[in-house]
């Protein structure tokens, strides 16, 4: 018997602007299934262990060894913002920053009948929207605030 996923539809956020992390950075991607085609995980491969408050069922890569000295400035803030259960990835690299946020699940009878993704919800709420951005403010205040204190990766 085949146990088939219903269809997800994810919101992507990207921030781009450069940041002084060197080769430090980072993705964590909770709940991996192996169909993350859209996750940046898979372009780390340095392998950090999960941190203390981070979901069990998660995933920590790195750009480099030096990458865990980023999570690890930034852990708080990230385990705050993987406390919810909708955040799928959270990426930090020195091009940017990257949240992954589901907003929506298939309707069942479609999918499993028709095998077609419908939807319930429409556009996307502007209260999700707004904390997305506001978990990328805090997550880029953290970033800067140990690259200000000259504790970036780069050390």
């Amino acid at each position: 018997m085949t146990i088939r996923r219903l269809p997800q539809l994810w919101l992507q956020v990207t921030e781009l602007r450069p940041l002084d992390i060197g080769a430090g950075g980072f993705a964590v991607l909770v709940r991996p299934s192996g169909y993350e085609f859209f996750s940046l995980t898979a372009d780390f491969h340095d392998f950090i262990a999960v941190p203390e408050g981070f979901p069990r069922e998660c995933i920590v890569r790195g750009e480099s060894p030096s990458s865990e000295q980023t999570v690890q400035t930034v852990r708080a803030t990230v385990g705050g913002i993987l406390a919810e259960p909708a955040i799928k990835e959270v990426a930090v690299t020195r091009n940017g920053l990257r949240l992954i946020r589901q907003v929506d699940e298939g309707r069942r009878g479609d999918y499993l009948l028709l095998r077609q993704a419908a939807f319930d919800r429409g556009p996307v709420a502007v209260a999700t929207l707004i904390g997305v951005i506001a978990n990328l403010r805090a997550l880029a205040d953290g970033v800067e605030s140990c690259a200000a204190e000259g504790t970036s990766a780069d050390g």
